[in-house]
């Protein structure tokens, strides 16, 4: 089978959503998109975006408060917030976290997430 058989939903603006996710290994390969996982251990549905794209609601994604680990490569820093449209908290990021537990209260929290270059500043 092609690869439509192996994604779901849809790609919009360039945002791809696949399942299930690929090992670490592999998604650490892709130098050019952070990687946001619905489980701890980069497992689950997964969302993929490139430096400059943005998801300012994850709700009509199906993904709204549902991620828990993140595979940032060196280079690209992500912006995740608690609500849509990059309102309430936010929290910076430029590594990968396995657990967003660890980060705080942050698990299954995420409704709006960027990633830019680091050598560029967030906008809201």
């Amino acid at each position: 089978m092609g690869m439509a058989a192996r994604t779901w939903g849809v790609a919009m603006c360039g945002i791809v959503l696949a399942l299930p996710a690929p090992p670490p290994a592999l998604a650490q390969a892709r130098a050019d998109v952070a990687c946001f996982f619905e489980h701890v251990n980069f497992q689950g549905r997964r969302l993929c975006l490139a430096a400059g794209q943005r998801a300012a609601s994850l709700v009509a994604l199906s993904l709204n408060d549902t991620f828990s680990s993140a595979i940032i490569p060196p280079g690209l820093r992500v912006a995740m917030c608690e609500h849509h449209k990059f309102e309430g908290r936010c929290i910076h990021l430029e590594r990968s976290v396995s657990n967003f537990a660890t980060l705080g209260d942050w698990n299954d929290k995420v409704s709006s997430v960027a990633v830019v270059s680091t050598r560029d500043r967030f906008r809201r």
